[in-house]
């Protein structure tokens, strides 16, 4: 499965990037993320960065859920993140605020929630979790 991880704050790019090297920092990861760029707009420098693409294997989607929520509870910044697959347009809302505040019981439960979500559009259909 292809899922694509991005975010409606311009300002968040950066994170995004920082997320990709702490991703291709594991072993499990390297090679199965990219940054999605799309061209300048017309006088400006450089491509714009709208979303990380990873190639999900059956079976990854509870460790990649874990690393990315990891990452978003030892941010600085409040980041939002949408998880969207690109098969099905399945997608999950994650907020680095929200998941701060959860002791290690609703993190787990949290985690086991999203990931059936991601993992089953069969059951969830394509409404948005977060």
């Amino acid at each position: 499965m292809i899922v694509l991880v991005s975010t409606l704050d311009s300002k968040a790019t950066e994170e995004l990037r920082s997320l990709r090297s702490e991703l291709q920092a594991e072993d499990a990861w390297r090679g199965r993320v990219e940054l999605v760029e799309r061209p300048p707009a017309r006088g400006t420098l450089g491509p714009v960065l709208e979303a990380l693409q990873l190639v999900l294997e059956p079976g990854t989607a509870a460790p990649f859920l874990a690393a990315l929520v990891a990452w978003l509870r030892w941010r600085t910044s409040d980041i939002e993140l949408t998880v969207r697959r690109t098969d099905d347009s399945t997608t999950v809302k994650l907020s680095g605020k929200r998941l701060k505040d959860q002791d290690a019981a609703a993190l787990a439960a949290e985690l086991d929630r999203l990931t059936k979500h991601l993992s089953r559009p069969d059951e969830f259909g394509n409404s948005s979790a977060s």
